[in-house]
């Protein structure tokens, strides 16, 4: 039924408007499903607030009972503080202190070990060895010999046995020492390693005493964090809840149930940190609370939501320990889902027919517009290959595909009369058209084609039109691949640029890279010619780098994109340098400097051109690498530098003899024949006396 439909409706076409009111009511129907969709969310957010009501529950009670077991550590170690400050303990008498040390390391379980660190240096600990025995030290500096003496006893408090060992410990250069006496009230450490093995990982809370406003000791308490950890594992309630503690850097103090160890590589002695454990929900919950800090919020993860709690551990506020638990929302919500499972297909079916229905409708419109598009885009850039039509059933559409077909058949008959490169180039470079101009650096080429008014005399003219023709073609093509601008053609010269409107880097060497590929498929060209019965050409090239204007230059009815200016002149007139020396590639000084290092070239002559005062030195430009030449390039340049040097300095008979090897080097040299002939002139005919080896003014 679809298909005879459609071949009902084949040729009818719709106005853009239907097509758009379209849209829009499939959208309204569409808007009514997210409404729907949107209750939904509204009760998906309520049950994660009862979620989050449910876990601020759980986090308050995991926290009294954290206080409930880490507040007696802190008051122990204040009322012992006290004890020693009130002389009810002496410090000074060591079988009291190590009993009284004993008696509280028995009744705090989680603490590991318990002392007393005096200002003179004396020290007494107490610590919970494996299997329920204690070791005990003593580091007495008040006598006339100090000492330094562990004790190891049983569970029953009996001595297993004493060991001395040489005097290292001073607790007054301990951290937790320091900090109690300089911030004069109880303090709790940041997580460290303790210095006796095996390596123990925890935390000390410790009490300064005074006794007449001078400090006498520090009091101490030792927790370990293996002992916190145990204690938060069991207190665990649903099946993905994470329990731990962390601060705000991100370190994990106490790790949750997954993490074995909070330890790096052992030799580093670092804590974790959060965003390296192998969970990502834990580490997204994290990042979550530091950018938004919030007690209680949800999350998702991995298409997950999860709830989380971050709560600062009031004992240890100062530390900036953080108590946080994870745990997915579905442990709070898993029976309340199950009653939603079947309004959450009804609506997911309707929405995808209604995404259906709108990516369908939008595809229709938009695909013949994006392809109007792309072909705007092409005239644009004057690129006016291609003559299909855009198909669409949109009446408007159609008639704007009818419009474009008609400009690019106009267009395509006007750019025969201008370069379609150029105009390319001016677009990329948002030339504006109107007449004016600016500096800029150029290398510019010139090139014509040697005896042509001799061949115009001897060829038909419209056979050697034709034949110019393939010519010009060839050239152009070549120097707008190498990212050239054609300025003109002047009969059978042409006139190029690099550098406007387009910046290029190394000009020097594209225009160079052009003029040596030119002459590779004019040898083509010729070849082609000389089967066809058809005159030969020879071209002459000149290259020269410097500034020139360049710009709009014309009238009102016609503009021509050129460049002017003295830079111009001489890339001319080194064209008919080529005559004087029988070369057909030369170069100016500038353009020697920028590509001596990349291309083939040597030295020519030293010359003022017509117009110009002071002289330069010009260059041939033989090949791209040296192995491209028949001759040893090496050799004849060390003979033609010695010849021309001897040629300036007016020594004629040893520059004749030195341009004789050059031609024992290379056969077919033109240049070494050149300076021979005026040598010989010059023997004859001596230049004046003032004469700076320097022949003077080249004519354009």
């Amino acid at each position: 039924m679809f298909r005879y439909f459609r071949n009902k409706t084949r040729g009818y076409v719709v106005t853009l408007r239907f097509s758009l009111l379209s849209i829009f009511i499939s959208l309204f129907v569409t808007m009514m499903l997210v409404l729907f969709s949107l209750f939904y969310f509204h009760m998906q957010g309520i049950l994660l607030q009862a979620g989050l009501l449910l876990m601020e529950k759980d986090s308050h009670a995991i926290m009294h009972e954290l206080d409930l077991q880490l507040q007696p550590v802190a008051s122990t170690s204040e009322v012992s503080a006290n004890n020693i400050r009130e002389h009810i303990v002496d410090p000074k008498n060591e079988t009291e202190l190590m009993r009284y040390l004993m008696h509280v390391l028995k009744q705090l379980p989680l603490t590991y070990a318990v002392y007393w660190g005096g200002t003179t240096g004396d020290f007494y600990y107490a610590r919970r060895e494996p299997q329920g025995k204690f070791m005990m030290a003593i580091v007495n500096r008040h006598g006339a010999t100090p000492t330094n003496t562990y004790f190891y006893l049983d569970k029953h408090h009996h001595e297993l046995k004493r060991i001395v060992v040489p005097l290292d410990y001073d607790p007054r250069s301990r951290l937790w020492f320091q900090l109690a006496l300089a911030k004069k009230k109880t303090i709790w450490t940041d997580a460290y390693i303790y210095s006796d093995a095996p390596l123990q990982l925890g935390i000390t809370v410790a009490t300064p005493v005074f006794q007449s406003k001078q400090a006498i000791g520090v009091f101490g308490i030792d927790v370990r964090l293996d002992a916190l950890n145990n204690y938060l594992s069991g207190q665990v309630s649903n099946q993905h809840s994470e329990i731990f503690i962390v601060d705000k850097t991100g370190r994990v103090v106490v790790p949750p149930a997954f993490i074995k160890s909070v330890l790096l590589p052992i030799q580093n002695y670092e804590l974790k940190n959060v965003r390296n454990l192998d969970k990502p929900w834990v580490e997204q919950a994290f990042d979550e609370y530091i950018k938004n800090p919030r007690t209680f919020f949800a999350f998702e993860n991995t298409g997950k939501d999860y709830l989380a709690s971050f709560t600062p551990i009031p004992i240890l506020a100062d530390n900036g320990w953080l108590l946080g638990i994870v745990d997915q929302a579905a442990d709070f919500t898993k029976a309340l889902h199950k009653t939603e499972l079947m309004y959450v297909s009804l609506v997911l079916a309707v929405f995808i027919i209604g995404i259906v229905l709108i990516l369908y409708l939008v595809t229709r419109i938009v695909t013949p517009i994006k392809k109007l598009v792309k072909e705007t885009e092409k005239i644009k850039m004057f690129n006016l290959e291609g003559t299909e039509h855009v198909e669409s059933r949109i009446k408007e559409v159609i008639e704007i595909s009818d419009a474009i077909y008609s400009m690019k058949m106009g267009l395509r008959s006007f750019q025969k009369y201008v370069p379609a490169s150029l105009v390319r180039q001016l677009i990329r470079a948002g030339e504006d058209v109107r007449i004016g101009g600016k500096k800029e650096e150029l290398a510019i080429f010139f090139s014509d084609i040697k005896d042509f008014t001799a061949i115009t005399e001897k060829t038909d003219s419209n056979q050697l039109m034709k034949q110019v023709c393939d010519y010009l073609d060839t050239f152009s093509h070549i120097i707008i691949m190498d990212n050239g601008t054609i300025d003109k053609f002047i009969g059978d010269a042409i006139m190029a640029f690099w550098g406007a409107p387009m910046a290029v880097k190394h000009p020097c060497e594209h225009a160079a890279h052009a003029a040596l590929h030119c002459m590779q498929q004019l040898k083509i060209l010729n070849e082609k010619w000389t089967k066809e019965d058809k005159p030969n050409f020879a071209t002459r090239i000149g290259l020269h780098y410097g500034v020139a204007i360049v710009g709009n230059l014309g009238s009102s009815e016609r503009l021509n994109y050129t460049v002017l200016g003295d830079a111009v002149n001489i890339a001319s007139r080194l064209v008919n340098a080529n005559k004087l020396y029988s070369t057909s590639i030369l170069v100016s000084e500038s353009v020697y400097d920028k590509i001596k290092n990349t291309f083939v070239l040597r030295i020519v002559d030293k010359v003022t051109l017509k117009g110009k005062a002071e002289s330069v030195t010009i260059y041939e430009l033989l090949a791209e690498t040296k192995d491209q030449l028949t001759f040893d390039i090496d050799a004849y340049q060390q003979q033609y530098i010695e010849a021309f040097s001897a040629y300036q300095q007016q020594k004629w008979a040893t520059a004749i003899k030195l341009f004789g090897n050059c031609l024992t080097i290379y056969s077919e040299d033109t240049l070494a024949p050149v300076f021979i002939h005026r040598c010989h002139e010059f023997v004859t005919h001596p230049p004046i006396k003032d004469w700076d080896g320097i022949w003077h003014s080249i004519e354009k």
